[in-house]
């Protein structure tokens, strides 16, 4: 664990920080991570078709019904009643990173500060723990991580900024006319 978040602070330019509160703290990588592994043992176990949610990050494999897609939705930064996004495809892991169940818990460790500029970061992919990771980093980056979001190899990304408009990565696997802003 300490080396994955070793080589997670090498790849966003240090903001995976797992020493960012002055403690060890690997929890924006371990949840999706043993969530990906439990998902990596039920397929090889023959479960083609599950999805797994640990906090609203999700493991996704297969479809609800033989040929149906999964459709999962992405919770409003600040409507809990209300969603940004539907989601929807077959093999795909959601991890999303946001100020509305711990407020501004997310330290830029570059400033020492709780990063503000984002409200919510989804990152969608194959690897649910790499997902959680780049969810946490991007929210930590604020407004200049979104081109470092939108360039990551194999990932889609959607974002909502602090003033609640949202930003997606082209190949995000939204329903059309989704709005974000709700």
């Amino acid at each position: 664990m300490i080396d994955a978040c070793a080589s997670l602070w090498r790849t966003t330019d240090g903001y995976f920080d797992a020493y960012a509160t002055g403690r060890f703290d690997p929890s924006g990588y371990v949840k999706g991570w043993s969530v990906q592994v439990a998902s990596d043992r039920l397929l090889a176990a023959g479960s083609g078709s599950h999805w797994i949610n640990a906090g609203g990050d999700i493991r996704a494999r297969g479809g609800p019904a033989p040929g149906q897609p999964w459709r999962m939705g992405v919770r409003h930064p600040e409507q809990a009643d209300k969603i940004c996004w539907v989601l929807t495809g077959h093999d795909f892991a959601i991890a999303t990173s946001g100020t509305y169940e711990r407020g501004h818990h997310v330290i830029d460790p570059h400033t020492g500060r709780p990063a503000t500029a984002l409200r919510s970061v989804t990152v969608v992919g194959a690897d649910l723990g790499l997902a959680d990771a780049y969810a946490t980093a991007g929210l930590a980056m604020g407004r200049g991580g979104l081109r470092w979001l939108a360039a990551l190899p194999g990932y889609e990304v959607g974002v909502i900024n602090a003033d609640l408009e949202g930003f997606c990565s082209a190949g995000f696997p939204a329903l059309p006319d989704d709005d974000p802003a709700g």
